[in-house]
Order: C-alpha cells, then sequence, then structure tokens
C-alpha cells in the first residue's frame, strides 16, 4: 500500500496486483492446508482464526477489485467498499507477526494497554473540551 502512488504506470500497478495475487495464494495454500491438518481444530487457536480472517479479506478485495460496476446500478458503492478491504491488507504483517514469539509478545502488550491508552486519551479530549469552551467564552466577544 505504500507504493501506490497516483501518476503510477501501467506495469507498475500491473507488478503490484500479481504481486498481490501471488500473496493471496500463498496465503491460502497456508490456510488450505492447515485446514485440512487439523479439521476443526483449526478453529481453536487465535492466530488461526486471525489467519482466516486475512485470507478472506484478501480473497473478498480481489473478487470487489474485479467486478465490474459499470453495468449494475446496485454495485455503485463497491469502489468504497474495495478500498476499505485494501486497508486490510496490512493485516498481513501481523499475520507473519504470529509465527515469532517477541512480536507476538508485542503485540499482546499492545492489545493489553489499549484499554488504559483509550482512557487517558477521554481524559485528554474532555480537558481539551473544557479549554475551548473556555477560550470561546473569554475571547468570543472581542472584535478584530
Amino acid at each position: 500500500m505504500a507504493v501506490i502512488y497516483e501518476t503510477a504506470s501501467n506495469e507498475f500497478n500491473l507488478a503490484l496486483d500479481y504481486t498481490n495475487f501471488i500473496f493471496t495464494a500463498v496465503f491460502i495454500l497456508e490456510a488450505a492446508l492447515k485446514l485440512f491438518t487439523y479439521r476443526l481444530a483449526y478453529y481453536k487457536v487465535t492466530w488461526n482464526k486471525f489467519d482466516f480472517f486475512v485470507v478472506s479479506a484478501s480473497i473478498f478485495d480481489i473478487v470487489i477489485s474485479r467486478v465490474s460496476t459499470s453495468n449494475i446500478p446496485a454495485l455503485k458503492a463497491l469502489p468504497q467498499l474495495a478500498r476499505i478491504m485494501r486497508v486490510l491488507r496490512v493485516t498481513r504483517m501481523l499475520k507473519l507477526a504470529g509465527k515469532n514469539e517477541g512480536l507476538s509478545a508485542l503485540i499482546s502488550t499492545v492489545t493489553l494497554a489499549i484499554g488504559p491508552v483509550m482512557n487517558v486519551f477521554v481524559l485528554l479530549v474532555l480537558v481539551l473540551f473544557i479549554f475551548s469552551i473556555l477560550g470561546v467564552f473569554m475571547f468570543g466577544g472581542i472584535d478584530p
């Protein structure tokens, strides 16, 4: 996603599409082999659930990007949905991080810290809101 730019050549965009197809195929193959091997036990491991979500999102992204929306008026919102689905490509990096114990521990630490950080964020927003009300109250009547 970081290498996409507006004036990119068609060959460059085609190479990015092929790269997307290759990575998606590798992830599909990995998920299919795990699903074949573990059967229903595949869904008991959280990382496998996440892998399955990444593979499903990648397939959905490819299908949405290939559907022609010009003939069907009900599908006019698909390009916006395709942009949202492309953001989910970033989750592939987290999928690879699940294989490394150090990165896995780091991700679990960040996940556990999100709740307290959100509390601090809400408190800071409240303080900024109070200061903005005070600023309007104190300086709202000044003529330029």
